[in-house]
C-alpha cells in the first residue's frame, strides 16, 4: 500500500500549541471579514481572551451593532457565540434564549453574574468581585503548599496586587532561605503565612466598579505613580476627569 500524507484542518485541543493555533485562527478571521465587519475585526484582535470576548459600548445601538457583527463574522467560520450576557435588558433582548448564559440574567441577584478570567461580574450592580475558599490556620506547611494556594488566585488586572504581594515577599523569602519544595517552613514564615491567608477571605468584601465614569466626548487625565523599597517596586495610575 503506497504511504499516503492526511493533513489535519481542525484545531486539537490539548496540545500546547492549541491556545496559539485558537487565537491564530480568530486573527486570521478578523483580517478576513474587516471590510464586511470593521468593529467585528478591533473586537476580536483586542478584545478576546483564548474563547472568552470581553467588549462594549457607550450607548446601546452601538453596542448591539458591535455584537451583531461578531455573530454574523464569527457564524460562518463555525464559531457560534453562547453563554451571552450584558448589564442591560435591551442588549439581551435579540439573543435567543439557548444562547444566554441564563434566562433570568438581569431578573435576580443571584442568575446575574458570571465569571471572567477568574473574577466574579455582577451585572446587576456592575461590579467585580473576588472569591476564595477560607482555610483554617494550619500547624504546618511547605513551600509547595504555599504557591499552590496563591497561584488559586488568578488576578490578571492585578488589583489584588497590594494583598498579593505579601504572599509573594514571603515566597522570596522561602527561596532566600533555601527552604526545599516539601520541606516544612520555619515558624516565623508560618506564622507571617497564617496571619495572611486566614485574613485572605476578606477580599470577598471587595466591590471594583466596571464603568470608570469615561465617555468619549470627556477629556481626561492619567497620572502616574511608581516608588519602590528593598523588598517590591510598585506603579500605580489614577483616570481624573
Amino acid at each position: 500500500m503506497p504511504i499516503e500524507d492526511f493533513r489535519l484542518k481542525t484545531v486539537t485541543f490539548g496540545v500546547n500549541c492549541a491556545p496559539y493555533l485558537a487565537i491564530r485562527t480568530l486573527h486570521q478571521l478578523a483580517e478576513d471579514c474587516q471590510s464586511e465587519y470593521p468593529l467585528a475585526k478591533s473586537i476580536l484582535l483586542h478584545e478576546t481572551y483564548i474563547d472568552d470576548i470581553l467588549s462594549g459600548g457607550h450607548d446601546i445601538q452601538s453596542t448591539l451593532n458591535a455584537m451583531t457583527q461578531v455573530t454574523e463574522a464569527l457564524k460562518p467560520a463555525g464559531f457560534p457565540l453562547r453563554k451571552m450576557s450584558a448589564n442591560h435588558p435591551e442588549i439581551l433582548e435579540p439573543i435567543h434564549d439557548s444562547d444566554l448564559l441564563d434566562v433570568d440574567f438581569l431578573k435576580f441577584q443571584d442568575a446575574s453574574s458570571t465569571k471572567t478570567l477568574g473574577i466574579q461580574w455582577n451585572a446587576l450592580t456592575d461590579t467585580f468581585t473576588y472569591a476564595y475558599d477560607p482555610l483554617l490556620a494550619a500547624h504546618s506547611c511547605t513551600k509547595r503548599q504555599i504557591l499552590s494556594a496563591v497561584a488559586k488566585l488568578f488576578d490578571p488586572a492585578g488589583w489584588l496586587t497590594p494583598i498579593m504581594i505579601l504572599a509573594k515577599m514571603l515566597l522570596q523569602q522561602l527561596w532566600m532561605e533555601g527552604t526545599d519544595w516539601d520541606e516544612n517552613i520555619k515558624p516565623g514564615a508560618l506564622q507571617k503565612w497564617n496571619a495572611f491567608y486566614v485574613n485572605l477571605p476578606k477580599i470577598e468584601n471587595i466591590k471594583i466598579p466596571r464603568w470608570v465614569q469615561y465617555t468619549p466626548d470627556k477629556p481626561i487625565q492619567l497620572h502616574g505613580f511608581s516608588d519602590a523599597s528593598e523588598k517590591a517596586f510598585c506603579a500605580c495610575v489614577y483616570l481624573s476627569r
